[in-house]
């Protein structure tokens, strides 16, 4: 990511998905989907569709704590319908005391593809 780069821009590192929602609908589910996957949102603004979000370490308990999930997403008019911009990054610590980090862009088309079927079929309430 560039410095002067917003967070936001759509890159070649986001992966998409359209459905046959409503923008606001395709907000709303996504925002519901990473909060009750355990993401804490930052941003989730309805105005701009952006929507980022942080969650901690997971998975065993006799690994050491030293990565975090990251999500990015845009909600973007497609048609009739709406479009989501995803990109999912893994937020790893280095260095001396783990005092630096670095991000890597998850690319596994699976994690993606079974994120917006649930999106596409969460249950509106």
């Amino acid at each position: 990511m560039q410095p002067d780069q917003s967070i936001f821009t759509i890159d070649n590192n986001y992966q998409r998905f359209a459905y046959e929602l409503p923008i606001e609908e395709t907000f709303r589910r996504t925002v519901s989907v990473f909060h009750d996957s355990g993401y804490r949102l930052d941003v989730a603004d309805r105005a701009t569709g952006q929507i980022s979000g942080r969650r901690g370490p997971t998975g065993d308990k006799g690994l050491s704590a030293i990565a975090d999930l990251k999500v990015y997403a845009v909600v973007l008019p497609r048609g009739r319908g709406s479009e989501l911009g995803l990109k999912i990054v893994q937020v790893m610590k280095s260095g001396p005391l783990n005092s630096s980090k670095a991000e890597i862009t998850v690319n596994d088309k699976q994690l993606y593809q079974f994120t917006f079927q649930r999106i596409a079929n969460l249950e509106t309430e």
